[in-house]
């Protein structure tokens, strides 16, 4: 074996070590853009869950609020109501109408007092 192959078999050893080395560098590169990829795509969906729940707290509660809200109104017209035709009954009683009265309470017998 002469000089001039053991030169070009160490020249072609450098190319294939370097073809190799780039190949490498690419399969790593890939293997880390898919990784950090998924990575990404957990984190977003990580994200997104929070978010929703989050959301979902938000309108749950404003619901409550809302529901809560307009109960304590139909409760405090009632009560309204019930104060006012106290008031109204006792007026009556102390103007002394008496049959006025039953006409409120009962409307029948009202009609039947007249």
């Amino acid at each position: 074996m002469d000089v001039g192959m053991i030169l070009q078999r160490r020249r072609n050893n450098r190319k294939k070590k370097r073809r190799n080395s780039r190949k490498k560098k690419r399969r790593n590169s890939r293997k880390k853009k898919r990784r950090n990829s998924r990575k990404k795509k957990r984190r977003n969906s990580r994200k997104k869950k929070r978010r929703n729940s989050r959301k979902k707290k938000r309108r749950n509660s404003r619901k409550k609020k809302r529901r809560n809200s307009r109960k304590k109104k139909r409760r405090n017209s009632r009560k309204k109501k019930r104060r006012n035709s106290k008031k109204k009954k006792k007026k009556l009683m102390d103007s002394g109408g008496v049959i006025l009265l039953l006409g409120l309470t009962n409307n029948y017998l009202y009609r039947e007092t007249q």
